[in-house]
């Protein structure tokens, strides 16, 4: 969504020489003009014919406020670019009063406005120390095009929170080999995360049929039905998102169908199981073709089902979509993998397995497991793990990218992805 910022651009009013040209080594420069028109400035970069031209337009200053939350943002038009994430990107540096250097930051909300305009934005909150900010408004890696940069802009902003927790639950279920007894296992269970405040709860996959030696055509269940209408009135009565698994009839077709429940028991939305296993697409489930993200009152989230986790592209696209938690109802065990989706995307990962209370786990954004229905219940051979996440909160690591600086794995895993190679896109 378009942001329009009022009040003190900290970066006006330009002066000729606040923008200066770099580039990586001189035969490696493209095509820089400038040009300033009242209180508009335009900064282009055109490339050299040579793909591997590179260079970039900076400005620093010292002159905005050190202790407050700032939203850069800056207009760009792109002209004849194959692939404008790996050719064009804006980047902020801080540095403390020395000169030493503390982070850099990936601005990358873009943003579409007219004329095939787009806007970079970022809202973000100085690193502690800062005195000195750059701006970077770079263009490489194409033979033709040129990009024009527009108005590069920092505003005081108040738009985040210090925090926003949120309550995730997740559970492991022994199965019990009945579809009625499974149901009645997960209505408890819910009654159980509800009680404990939790704000979205997650089962494993198809558990109200799962290892009930009954085919997907013997359980399956249209949507709305019996079972979601159970579930949905346990999530009213505590007021809490649900995230399950389960067989879905649609016509002639039976999909594998996560489904999330809003808090008032409603269906928010469904995800059909893209990843197929052959044994599973043999008992005649029907592909899901897309991937989906849900909008909740806490944030976005995304849900893939079991065998999709082995595709890292699956929980790369869920991410690139925006979502900021991963669901994953699952029957098989698979941490490297579940681990790995986290640290690749920069997501909190929900999982809710079947293989013993440490195959249903909450991960980190970096790959760290915070918790699981064992840690919370060590004696247990099933039950619910409820745990606070912060999705407000900014999970960094030293150089990985930037140089020797703070950076967050999210923003540069997103960024510095070179899609003009991935040719099976």
């Amino acid at each position: 969504m378009k942001k329009e910022l009022s009040g003190k651009n900290w970066l006006k009013p330009y002066e000729n020489d606040a923008w200066t040209r770099w580039v990586p080594r001189e035969e490696l420069a493209p095509v820089f003009e400038q040009e300033i028109t009242g209180d508009t400035i335009y900064l282009r970069i055109e490339s050299n014919g040579n793909f591997n031209s590179y260079g970039k337009w900076i400005c620093s200053t010292d002159n905005f406020p050190k202790d407050r939350e700032l939203t850069f943002q800056v207009d760009y038009l792109a002209e004849q670019v194959g692939f404008e994430s790996v050719s064009i990107y804006a980047v902020l540096t801080w540095k403390d009063n020395q000169g030493n250097l503390l982070a850099r930051d990936y601005v990358d909300e873009r943003i579409q406005l007219e004329d095939g305009w787009k806007r970079l934005q970022r809202t973000i909150v100085p690193p502690d120390k800062s005195d000195c900010m750059t701006i970077e408004l770079a263009f490489r890696w194409t033979e033709q095009g040129r990009v024009i940069w527009r108005n590069p802009s920092v505003f005081e902003t108040n738009t985040l929170k210090s925090k926003r927790i949120v309550r995730v639950a997740t559970t492991s279920i022994l199965s019990r080999h009945n579809p009625e007894e499974n149901v009645q296992a997960m209505l408890h269970y819910l009654d159980e995360a509800g009680r404990a405040g939790a704000d979205i709860v997650c089962f494993t996959e198809t558990f109200n049929s799962v290892w009930t030696d009954l085919e997907p055509e013997e359980v399956c269940q249209p949507i709305p039905g019996d079972l979601t209408r159970a579930l949905g009135a346990k999530a009213k009565e505590y007021n809490c998102y649900v995230v399950f698994s389960m067989y879905e009839r649609d016509g002639m077709d039976i999909f594998n169908t996560a489904v999330l429940l809003d808090r008032n028991g409603n269906i928010a939305g469904k995800y059909y199981k893209v990843h197929l296993p052959l044994a599973e697409a043999e008992q005649g489930v029907t592909p899901g073709r897309e991937y989906k993200v849900f909008d909740t009152d806490f944030g976005r989230i995304g849900i893939i089902i079991c065998w999709d986790q082995a595709f890292p592209d699956a929980s790369r696209v869920v991410a690139e979509m925006g979502a900021e938690i991963i669901f994953i109802p699952t029957i098989g065990h698979e941490p490297i993998q579940a681990i790995a989706r986290a640290k690749d995307n920069g997501v909190y990962v929900v999982v809710s397995g079947m293989y013993g209370p440490e195959s249903s786990m909450v991960i980190d954004p970096m790959g760290k497991v915070i918790a699981t229905v064992r840690t919370q219940n060590p004696d247990a051979k099933e039950g619910v793990c409820v745990v606070d996440i912060d999705l407000a909160e900014r999970h960094f690591t030293h150089w990985l990218s930037m140089g020797p600086c703070l950076c967050e794995p999210k923003h540069i895993y997103t960024n510095e992805r070179r899609l003009d190679t991935y040719s099976y896109r």
